[in-house]
Formats: structure tokens, C-alpha cells, sequence
């Protein structure tokens, strides 16, 4: 698909990884990759707060 997109100067992913690119391939016809490190680290720690709190007082009633 790369190889139809000659104008292409990037390929960028809504992930904190990559490694579902082929990294090597792209960068060998002179593609920039990139990606958004740490774009899920608040919103991991602030899950994991409210599921602790959540547990700690017992206020989730569990289903079935």
C-alpha cells in the first residue's frame, strides 16, 4: 500500500506503540513514523484510583 502513496512523508498511530508497523519497511523509502507515548498513562492511573476506590467502599454492584 506504501508503495501506491509516493507523496507519502508519514505514518503516525493513535497508540503508545508501534510495533504493529513495519518500522524497518516504511523508514527504508523515506517515511517518518510516529506514534503518542505516555498519551494513556493519566488516564490509566486515574482508572486504577477509582477501581480501588470502588472496591474499598463497595459501591459497584457486580451483574449476573
Amino acid at each position: 500500500m506504501i508503495d501506491r502513496m509516493p507523496k507519502l512523508k508519514i505514518v503516525s498511530t493513535i497508540s503508545a506503540g508501534y510495533n504493529h508497523l513495519d518500522v524497518p519497511m516504511i523508514r527504508s523509502r523515506n517515511v517518518r513514523v510516529a506514534n503518542t507515548p505516555g498519551v494513556l498513562n493519566d488516564a490509566t492511573a486515574e482508572q486504577g484510583i477509582a477501581l480501588m476506590l470502588a472496591a474499598a467502599r463497595n459501591t459497584v454492584i457486580g451483574i449476573g
